[in-house]
Formats: structure tokens, sequence, C-alpha cells
């Protein structure tokens, strides 16, 4: 498992969330919504497909700490 904070699918919907908040308080871009949901639509069925091999750790389950080296466990 991979640390929440290396997932490029996560980020994008992490940025995709304060552009939205960003464009619900200053109303500086005059988009589409339907464009907007396809593409963030398609943006993330290709980081899912081409980029995720792995599937994200918010904490490291008790399985895996008990083999883990004592300078990683946290």
């Amino acid at each position: 498992m991979k640390p929440w904070y290396k997932s490029k699918s996560l980020w994008f919907g992490i940025l995709t969330v304060a552009l939205g908040i960003f464009q619900l308080v200053t109303k500086q871009f005059e988009l589409s919504g339907d464009w907007v949901i396809l593409t963030v639509g398609i943006i993330n069925v290709l980081l899912r497909s081409f980029s995720t091999s792995q599937p994200l750790a918010f904490r490291t389950p008790p399985a895996m700490a008990a083999v883990m080296p004592k300078k990683l466990k946290k």
C-alpha cells in the first residue's frame, strides 16, 4: 500500500474541489457543467486505469505493522 499523499487520483480530486470552491466564491470562469463533469470523469478514469497500481493506506494496518521495521512504525 502506498501513502495517501502519493496518490495522483486523490490530489486531482483535491484540486478539483479547490477549483470548484474558487469558482463559487469568485465567479472567475464561465464553464459549462457538462464539460467540467466530462473532463473530470475522463481524467479520473485515465488516472485509475493507467496510474494506479496499489491501494491507498491512510494508516498502517495492524497486520503490516507487525512485520515493519521499527524505524518505519509510527
